[in-house]
């Protein structure tokens, strides 16, 4: 009797320690299921900013051009003056001058600014570069696997036509 409780406690430890590999296996299969859909959602949800942002634009240009119309008629009704200089010459100057007080303030070259500006770049590449990458990769497998049930598809019905 002793020894048939040790056999069958041998037996319940070793499929314990299998149930404990497999709940394992099963948390980390869920964990990376949840990241990579979390990823792809923030996928989908710039796919969705930039059709919504898409939408906006032609209203943006229309009030922009209304803008125009306005102050060009007022130009001409002489209710204003006109600007000597365009608006990039403008913000280019400001530009320049926030430039300027920025390194005088911090005592920093452009150079700084420049590799601030590469790391910034740098992290929306990456940012965005990983889902379309995964979207790519997972695409590609998709339609290798297509391809392979289409080759086994020919396969089967040559194989129907011949016998």
């Amino acid at each position: 009797m002793d020894e048939s409780r040790s056999a069958f406690s041998s037996i319940e430890s070793v499929i314990h320690a299998f149930r404990s590999i497999s709940l394992m296996l099963e948390s980390t299969f869920t964990s990376v299921y949840s990241s990579f859909r979390a990823v792809t959602d923030v996928f989908d949800q710039f796919t969705r900013l930039r059709t919504q942002l898409t939408a906006i634009y032609p209203i943006v240009l229309l009030w922009r051009f209304l803008k125009y119309l306005y102050h060009r008629l007022l130009r001409l009704l002489h209710l204003r003056q006109a600007t000597h200089g365009n608006t990039e010459e403008t913000w280019s100057a400001i530009y320049n001058s926030l430039q300027q007080t920025t390194a005088n303030v911090n005592g920093q070259t452009s150079s700084s600014s420049s590799s601030s500006g590469l790391l910034v770049a740098l992290f929306f590449i990456v940012s965005f570069g990983t889902p379309m990458l995964m979207l790519k990769f997972i695409n590609s497998i998709i339609k290798k696997k297509q391809g392979l049930r289409m080759r086994f598809s020919y396969l089967i019905i040559s194989l129907f036509l011949y016998i």
